[in-house]
C-alpha cells in the first residue's frame, strides 16, 4: 500500500485537481484505487494473527474458539466487500481512472455507507479482541501489576 500511495503522490495525489494534467489525474486515481485493497485488508488480516495468539494463550472452549475465528473471518469478508464495491461501482471499472472510457457509476454513497458499516464492525471486533484477554487475565491467580501489564499489552489492538 505504501508503494502505491507513493506512486499516487508522485502522479499528483495531494495537489489540487485543477492544476493536474489529465495524465496526472488518471495516474493519481489509478494508484489510489490500487492502494485501497491492501489498505483495507491491513485492517482485517492482523485480526487473524491476534485470534491465533489468543486461542493459544487463553485456551478458550471449542465453541468460543469457533466464535473467535468466525467473527474475524466474517469481519474480513465484510471488509472484502469494500474492495468489491470499489471496483464494481463503475462499469467498466477502467472508467474510474481512464477519462477516455465512458462508463456508468453507482452513487458514491453506496460505498460510503458500506464502508461506515464495515469500519464499525471492524472496530467492534477489535474491541472484543482487546477486552477478551483482560477478562481471562482477571480470573488468573497472578499479581495485579502483571494482570494490568498483560491486559494493556494485549489490549493495544483497540487503539
Amino acid at each position: 500500500m505504501l508503494g502505491l500511495t507513493i506512486a499516487a503522490v508522485q502522479a499528483g495525489n495531494g495537489r489540487h485537481f485543477s492544476v493536474l494534467t489529465d495524465e496526472q489525474r488518471s495516474g493519481a486515481i489509478l494508484y489510489t484505487l490500487a492502494g485501497f485493497p491492501p489498505g483495507i485488508f491491513s485492517f482485517g488480516i492482523p485480526k487473524l494473527a491476534v485470534v491465533a495468539l489468543l486461542t493459544r494463550i487463553t485456551n478458550p472452549s471449542r465453541k468460543h474458539r469457533i466464535f473467535l475465528w468466525a467473527m474475524t473471518g466474517g469481519c474480513l469478508l465484510i471488509l472484502f466487500g469494500c474492495v468489491i464495491i470499489i471496483f464494481a461501482q463503475c462499469t467498466p471499472s477502467r472508467s474510474q481512472w481512464d477519462f477516455s472510457v465512458q462508463g456508468t457509476c453507482w452513487s458514491p454513497w453506496i460505498l460510503i455507507y458500506y464502508a461506515i458499516v464495515a469500519g464499525t464492525i471492524s472496530a467492534v471486533v477489535d474491541l472484543y479482541l482487546a477486552i477478551y484477554p483482560a477478562v481471562v487475565l482477571y480470573g488468573l491467580q497472578i499479581n495485579l501489576k502483571k494482570k494490568i501489564a498483560l491486559s494493556a499489552a494485549l489490549g493495544l489492538g483497540s487503539m
